[in-house]
Order: structure tokens, then sequence, then C-alpha cells
């Protein structure tokens, strides 16, 4: 607050300051890693209901990790367990089911004993419904005015649960794809 001899007040603006004690902790998600440990390549591709393996490391040079959350953007998916230790870096292991499709935003945060938080970078993951299908139209031989058309049709889905449909478009010049 400013105050002149007029009696005249001007206020700035408010800024928040943190104080925290000691260092926060590091965090890194270092692998994505499938049901067979076969490490996933960058991009990483996942099918709906694969599990994915997240193998995260973290440390703090002032103290301990007390966990490891794991997210996705900012929803929780929980907390990863440790699963070895080298000196005062601690790996740990958190196991993702694919259970949407789309891009999954995968955030490792970890927490120190002194209630430090920091937050991993963003590692990607892509989640499909599988293989996609392929269609392909055999050529047609009489394709003169008024015949009927033979159109053989072959498609490979690939998934074991079938092919939900398919649709067959005709190309129209003048008034559009119908």
């Amino acid at each position: 607050i400013a105050l002149d001899l007029s009696g005249n007040e001007s206020y700035s603006e408010l800024v928040v300051v943190s104080v925290t004690q000691g260092l926060a902790p590091s965090v890194t998600i270092t692998a994505l890693a499938d049901a067979n440990d076969a490490v996933l390549a960058d991009p990483a591709e996942a099918e709906l209901t694969d599990v994915v393996t997240l193998t995260i490391t973290s440390s703090d040079t002032d103290g301990t990790v007390d966990s490891v959350e794991v997210f996705n953007g900012t929803s929780s998916l929980g907390f990863a367990v440790p699963d070895s230790v080298a000196g005062d870096i601690v790996t740990y292991n958190f196991d993702y089911v694919a259970n949407a499709v789309g891009l999954v935003s995968l955030i490792a945060q970890a927490t120190d004993n002194t209630g430090n938080v920091t937050s991993s970078a963003a590692v990607e993951l892509t989640v499909s419904t599988g293989t996609v299908p392929t269609v392909s139209i055999a050529a047609v031989s009489d394709t003169s005015v008024g015949t009927l058309l033979n159109v053989d049709v072959t498609v490979d889905n690939g998934a074991p649960e079938g092919l939900l449909s398919l649709e067959l478009w005709q190309a129209d010049p003048v008034n559009g794809d119908s």
C-alpha cells in the first residue's frame, strides 16, 4: 500500500510467494512397456485393454521421495509401486490399463518428505481399437449403362471380433459423392 501526504492510497497487485523446505524431488517416466516387457517405440501405441507398464525413476537429494502418483492429464490414475533402489534413485512401476481410445498424456508426480512436489514431462500414448481393416474392390468388367454391376469387395479386418459395417459409395462428379 502506498500513501501520500494528502491521504491518497494505492494498492499493488497481489503477489503469492511459496516457501518450501529443501529441494524438490526429480521424477521421470523412463519407459513404457507392453505385457511382454517389450519397450514401446516413441510415439507409443497400444490397443484397447492392453496393459502398459510405466517405468518411473525418482530421487530427492536432501530427503526421501514419499510417493509417486500417475496422472492422465489432470486425472489421477493411482500411485506407482517402488521396484528397486540404486543409491538415492528409486525405480517405480505402474500398470496402466488402456481403457479409452485416443491420446493419453501420462504424467508422474513425485512428493518428497517435506511436501515438495515435482511433475515429469508428459509421455504420450495413443490407444486404438486394434487392427484397421483393409478393403479392396476388384475391377468391374462391364460398365455399360443399364447393366447391373457385379462388384466384388474383399475385406480383411484382422480382428477376431469381426467387422461392424461396410459402406459402398458411388462417385458422382455432378451431384457429389453419394
